[in-house]
């Protein structure tokens, strides 16, 4: 029986890359994708009888935005440390693939919004930010823990900097602790504080109008971290404050510790010489097989108890 995890053929460059696309040439994929991003969140406001103007509360200072593929588990125990920040202004936003299981209402109840997406992190968080509706976005994957700190850090620094554009990332402390996995939250920070490069695991944060300036999330199913933060910097360099933010090392620990330090250097050089992501993907995961739900992002909200007539985001915008 073939294996449906990670997979890297270490010594097969030739059959991942694409030397007539340059780096400089991946935004191309972005532009031809904004409406279908924008038309999905409009159909999801029509599903539930909304026109574009209502939604349910008073407008976030900052929107969260959770990508999910088949890992609830997770997530409930994210959705649980956030809990008590929505009353405090944040919003909750979760864009899930890959589960073809409506989410227990527990679950919904403790989001704001519930999108659903084909697989594809660049996708889902570019699903994720067209729907949210605080002008400070912050991106955090369903495994992330300890956010405490981090939240009110950004928190008081979007109430008392309004209008500042700015992006950045948070540090990382590696969950379970292992000597191993501290070094190597060791060279994130550092590595991270050097070139300008921020991870998904580091909770990225962005002001809408910066990331609208330069094109939203890039549309790619990996790499779209490396690839937003190179764009970003160009404009300014990241805010890194030593907050940390929890990680969970169960990919290290799982899949080993040395193969998957090695896979992810050897992924990223790949894609810095001009691989393109979805070859990377493809020989990554062995196959489409991530891509359980249609090609056209579906959506669906979750429903809450206030109900009031507000601006979105895209109509603020405009």
């Amino acid at each position: 029986m073939a294996s449906v995890g990670p997979r890297w053929d270490w010594l097969d460059l030739r059959a991942i890359m694409r030397f007539d696309t340059p780096p400089g040439n991946r935004a191309d994929d972005d532009v031809a994708n904004t409406n279908i991003v924008e038309a999905a969140v409009g159909q999801a406001l029509a599903r539930q009888g909304r026109s574009g103007s209502e939604r349910r509360c008073p407008d976030p200072i900052i929107s969260v935005v959770i990508p999910v593929f088949d890992d609830r588990e997770a997530l409930a125990s994210l959705l649980a440390e956030l809990a008590p920040w929505r009353a405090r202004g944040v919003e909750v936003v979760v864009v899930e693939a890959g589960s073809a299981a409506s989410a227990p209402p527990t679950m919904r109840a403790a989001t704001d919004l519930w999108l659903h997406s084909s697989a594809g992190r660049g996708q889902q968080l570019g699903l994720g930010a067209e729907a949210a509706r605080a002008e400070r976005l912050w991106f955090l994957h369903a495994d992330t823990r300890d956010i405490d700190a981090a939240a009110d850090w950004l928190l008081a620094r979007s109430t008392n900097t309004a209008g500042e554009v700015a992006w950045g990332r948070f540090d990382v402390a590696i969950r379970p602790r292992d000597w191993r996995l501290d070094v190597l939250a060791w060279f994130m920070i550092h590595r991270s504080r050097l070139t300008g490069i921020a991870t998904g695991d580091q909770g990225i944060f962005v002001d809408r109008a910066l990331l609208a300036r330069v094109g939203g999330w890039p549309w790619q199913r990996l790499m779209e971290d490396i690839e937003l933060s190179r764009r970003l910097r160009r404009i300014r360099p990241p805010l890194t404050p030593k907050t940390a933010l929890g990680v969970s090392g169960r990919r290290w620990l799982r899949n080993g510790f040395l193969r998957t330090v090695l896979q992810m250097w050897w992924l990223r050089f790949t894609y810095f010489v001009g691989a393109h992501p979805d070859d990377i993907y493809r020989r990554y995961y062995g196959s489409d097989t991530r891509d359980a739900s249609d090609s056209s992002p579906e959506s669906a909200l979750a429903d809450h108890e206030c109900a009031q007539p507000v601006t979105p985001a895209s109509e603020k915008r405009e």
